[in-house]
């Protein structure tokens, strides 16, 4: 599983136009487990429906982030803080 990164959180308001989203690094699980310590990180959940109910596969400390709700959270994040964003 590859893992999308976008920094900083400006970014993030690309997620509103997918096109972006092709432009966006990948990392892989053991790239993240080496940054999970920095303080400065936020993990987003970004899967949609049944991809993010049923999955018994969750990042611990990941925050959902459900990308139709976008107007609801995008505000609540430091514009300078690192994010990954991720999904199925």
């Amino acid at each position: 599983m590859k893992i999308r990164i976008f920094l900083p959180i400006a970014l993030i308001f690309a997620l509103a136009t997918m096109s972006y989203a092709s432009n966006a690094p990948l990392i892989s699980p053991d790239q993240l487990k080496s940054v999970l310590s920095d303080s400065n990180l936020t993990i987003l959940d970004v899967r949609t429906g049944s991809d993010w109910e049923t999955s018994e596969y969750k990042i611990k400390g990941a925050h959902r982030a459900a990308p139709e709700d976008f107007d609801a959270w995008s505000d609540k994040y430091n514009k300078n803080g690192h994010y990954v964003l991720y999904c199925s």
